[in-house]
């Protein structure tokens, strides 16, 4: 069995290399889940450890079948610690809604008014008659025969008068008068926009306040790599016991 630390693999051009057949890089192609944070993770946390196989080629071929099979779970979990902040993480509820509404305004008219003709004929005035009329009565009470004393025996008086005037005209002057004359016209055109969001967040009742604040605890405490990603990894390498922990790892 040939030991190997890890850091020999990650510079290719060590003399490990020489060891490994089929092989010619590390970290596997074309795994587009595997990013560069998740590689300098690896590397420094398993820097000194030694391989757990017999050859390197036996080691790599394991480690590339791990990362392959894992990298999209691993990625996952370590997008979902991100999305979250730490009030997020106390809502079960969380809904967004987005409306946007798009009209174009094409709006044209045209008031005309034409012009209104009125024909005015002034008349001419030929001839005017005038008659005149009087009638007037007296009553009184005196004794038979003539007196001149009407101021004491006229008992009643009454005058009548009429005038008639008479007007004869002849067609005059004609005029032609022109009224009211407008002309408007209006364009509109322009296209509206409206957008409305509304966002709804928080507790619907689904969980206690207790579950929430469980859940909320665990979730800080949890970290993909020390949780998930070490200890999977740590399966491909050789256990050493930290003397100043005690610790097996």
């Amino acid at each position: 069995m040939v030991t190997i630390p890890f850091y020999q693999l990650i510079n290719e051009d060590s003399p490990a290399w020489s060891l490994v057949s089929g092989f010619t890089t590390l970290y596997p192609q074309n795994v587009e889940d595997l990013t560069d944070e998740m590689i300098d993770n690896i590397n420094e946390k398993f820097y000194y450890r030694s391989i757990a196989f017999s050859s390197p080629t036996k080691f790599l071929r394991a480690f590339h079948r791990l990362i392959k099979e894992r990298a999209y779970i691993w990625r996952k979990l370590i997008l979902s610690e991100k999305a979250l902040s730490d009030d997020e993480m106390t809502r079960n509820y969380d809904l967004k809604e987005e409306f946007e509404k798009n009209s174009e305004n094409a709006y044209n008219s045209k008031n005309k008014q034409t012009p209104n003709l009125e024909t005015v004929t002034s008349p001419n005035l030929l001839n005017k008659t005038v008659i005149e009329s009087e009638d007037k009565s007296k009553l009184m009470d005196t004794p038979d025969g003539f007196t001149s004393d009407i101021d004491n025996y006229l008992s009643s008086a009454s005058k009548d008068s009429s005038k008639e005037e008479t007007n004869e005209y002849q067609l005059g002057t004609t005029s032609t008068m022109q009224r009211g004359k407008s002309e408007s016209e209006t364009n509109d055109n322009g296209t509206t926009h409206e957008a409305h969001t509304l966002r709804r967040t928080g507790n619907i009742g689904t969980a206690t306040a207790a579950q929430i604040l469980g859940g909320f605890r665990e979730a800080m405490v949890f970290d993909t790599y020390e949780s998930v990603i070490f200890p999977e990894v740590s399966q491909l390498f050789l256990s050493v016991v930290d003397l100043d922990e005690d610790e097996l790892y």
